[in-house]
This record gives C-alpha cells, structure tokens and sequence, in this order.
C-alpha cells in the first residue's frame, strides 16, 4: 500500500506522504457537506427521560430513515420507549459513585446492580416456554427493525466523528492535531539528534532501504571509515546524525 509506514521513515517518504496529504486537503469542505447531507438522511432520535424512567421519544424529521424506522416498529407492536431505550454519545449510563460506607449499587439510568446467584431457574424456565412459539414472530417484527434502528445511531455517530476529524485535519497550525500541526513536529524531530526513529536522509533513500538499518551501539564519522577496508567499516547503522552506511553508498 502507498505511503506504508507509521513511526519509521526517513524525510523522502514523509515528504512524498505531506504532497499527497496537502493535495487532498481541497476536497474536505465537499466531504463534510456530504456527510452531513447524510447525517440528516438518517436523522435523529430523542428520548426523554425522567431519571431512569423513559417518559417517551420524537424522531425527526419525519421523512428521515429513523423516523421511518421508528413508525414501522410502532405499527407491528413496539414501543420504543420500553423496548429500544437508546442513547446518544452525549448520554451515556454510568454507574453512581458508592460512599465510605455503601459500595456502588445503582446505574446513572436507575437500574439496580445485579449479583450473582439470580436462583431464577424456575421462572426461567416458565418464561421460555410461555415465548418459545413466539420467538420468530418477535424476531421478525421487533429484532430485524431493532437491530437496524440501532445500526442507523451507531452510523450516525460514526458520521459525526469523521466531521470531527477532518475539521481537526484543515485547522490552523497552532493545533497540534491538524495536519500542520502534526508536520511541524515531525519537522522538529528530523532535526533532533536525540531521536533516531527518523532521519533526513537529504534525498537519497526515496524508496527507505535505509530505514530499518539497526541503532548504532557508538557513533561513528565519516573521517573514521574513509581509508578503512569494506570488511572493517563496520555494518550500515542509523545514529544521532542519521543514516552511516559501511561504504557509504547509496541504495539500488
């Protein structure tokens, strides 16, 4: 695959990665309309809820996949105030703090913790036999539809997040997350000597046969092989000041 590399290259490939980068940088404003032309497609879902209590819900709008989804699923039965209860990204369930004296015992939503050991067998057993000659009705008129109810919310929230992440990409240099903002600190790390992982190779390893060449145990210059037999150069190594080769020569 193109540009396939994560944390070691050399300067010849993360520059030929910035020109590809920079190059799509002119289709983001495109992208983020569509996604959120479909983001209204798909539409939104509201609950409300008292406590842990749900007190009902509103799709909109009207003409979105939810909503649709949401009428079909009344019309063969459900209720999705009981029966879905789904949440948003930005409601989340969580558990209540306990205290010094009482362990945590209760969800943010007013559901009990459970324990083990429910002793239900009985009652279990009663209750599968009282749904068993109704399971492929349940699961063609309510799991099919829940199921893609819950697919469309979770497609949602993927659409809001690529949003999030290409508006980060086009920010300005002084977020550190931007695109820029990750190529000035990568700038800064080719010119450090404390960090070896990358190097500027000055243009002569596009295709990064040296990149992987081992950590050097010592530095060595150039002045200390010149005049040395190949054999006693020593093996190709990266260090403080980049790439050294045993002879120096570039890659085929």
């Amino acid at each position: 695959m193109a540009h396939d590399f994560l944390g070691t290259f050399n300067k010849s490939q993360w520059d030929r990665f910035m020109e590809f980068a920079r190059s799509q940088v002119a289709d983001i404003e495109e992208r983020i309309a569509h996604l959120e032309a479909e983001i209204t497609r798909i539409g939104r879902i509201s609950f409300v809820w008292d406590g842990g209590t749900p007190k009902g819900f509103t799709a909109a709008p009207s003409t979105s996949y939810l909503a649709k989804l949401l009428a079909a699923y009344e019309v063969l039965g459900g209720r999705p105030e009981y029966d879905l209860r789904t949440r948003l990204k930005t409601e989340p369930v969580f558990m209540l703090p306990g205290d010094v004296n009482t362990a945590p015992h209760t969800m943010s939503n007013g559901e009990i913790i459970g324990s083990k050991g429910l002793g239900d067998a009985l009652s279990a057993e009663l209750s599968r036999k009282a749904q068993e000659w109704l399971l492929d009705t349940m699961h063609w008129r309510f799991g099919r539809l829940e199921r893609k109810i819950r697919r469309a919310l979770d497609y949602k929230d993927q659409l809001y997040d690529e949003q999030t992440q290409l508006r980060t990409a086009v920010d300005a240099v002084t977020n550190p997350d931007s695109l820029e903002g990750v190529a000035e600190t990568i700038a800064q790390l080719f010119t450090s000597r404390n960090y070896r992982a990358i190097f500027d190779d000055q243009g002569k390893d596009p295709f990064g046969s040296w990149s992987h060449a081992p950590f050097s145990s010592f530095d060595r210059e150039k002045s200390q092989i010149a005049g040395l037999s190949r054999s006693k150069q020593g093996a190709p190594q990266r260090q403080n000041s980049g790439y050294v080769g045993s002879d120096e020569e570039e890659p085929a």
